[in-house]
């Protein structure tokens, strides 16, 4: 639910702002759309539909788009009940990297996944594990940064956002480099918040839970910050209009590109924010 993926289309006359990018088929959102050149863009989806192949054309006056073709897979886990539990990495206390067993955690609790990929936060910073071959590593970009007290991660297929606890910042981090900074607005203005917990995105928005019991969007063009749910400061469990209702601690945040789930660690609920229907 919620998977982020990024498309590449090729054409004619792609033109930033100008050009759009639909997709066939229901449980697909296109969230944001980069114009790389005249003949090349990407697009990021957010995919919550059921398995089965749709496809994605670009729209922009006076030129067109190659249509590409893509498969949901099916989740295997929905169609059997003959389930069975295995180790795949860890077991013992500590932050030695190894395969399988082998490697050693330190209270691992967030994870995120790409690909054959898996970063792990743990009580030493973000750990991967190689899904194909067990193999734990720590990534090399951690050796520049004190990753100690993190919330969530989160990652869009090219950087992964990680809320750091301690800083009460987002940190960015490019996959493909290791390259490490934190996120800044439009000004180059360091943006705080309040000990951020939870993460997810959709490609053009970062959904953050922080100490204020609020629920927070971070532009990723702009770097605003905006509460879109919750009342800063205010302690509850009161239903209604977002910015009406009141969360008491709220900690893990995700979505599926029409809804988001927050679970509230003092009310022992899941919240769920969705668009009023008239």
């Amino acid at each position: 639910m919620g998977a982020t993926i990024q498309a590449t289309l090729s054409g004619s006359n792609f033109v930033a702002g100008a050009t759009s990018v639909s997709a066939v088929g229901t449980g697909v959102v296109v969230k944001s759309v980069g114009v790389v050149s005249a003949s090349s863009l990407t697009a990021t989806l957010v995919l919550s539909g059921a398995s089965g192949a749709y496809t994605l054309t670009a729209a922009t006056s006076g030129g067109t788009s190659n249509t590409v073709t893509f498969t949901i897979n099916a989740n295997t886990l929905a169609t059997t009940s003959n389930l069975s539990v295995t180790p795949l990495a860890g077991g013992f206390f500590g932050s030695t990297a190894g395969v399988g067993t082998a490697a050693k955690f330190t209270s691992p609790d967030e994870v995120w996944g790409e690909g054959n990929l898996l970063y792990v936060l743990d009580s030493f910073g973000i750990r991967t594990v190689d899904l194909t071959t067990a193999a734990v590593t720590t990534p090399t970009f951690t050796s520049s940064v004190n990753f100690s007290r993190i919330g969530g991660v989160w990652g869009d297929g090219a950087n992964l956002y990680v809320a750091d606890l301690s800083t009460h910042t987002i940190w960015k981090i490019v996959i493909a480099t290791g390259e490490v900074t934190t996120l800044r607005d439009d000004s180059n203005t360091l943006i705080l918040l309040n000990t951020p917990s939870g993460i997810w995105g959709d490609g053009s928005r970062l959904y953050v839970t922080d100490n204020t019991d609020t629920i927070r969007t971070i532009d990723l063009s702009s770097g605003k910050v905006t509460i879109i749910a919750g009342q800063d400061g205010v302690l509850g469990s009161a239903d209604g209009p977002a910015l009406d209702a009141t969360f008491t601690t709220p900690w893990g945040i995700t979505g599926d590109g029409n809804s988001i789930f927050v679970s509230a660690f003092d009310r022992h609920t899941i919240r769920r924010l969705e668009p009023n229907t008239p």
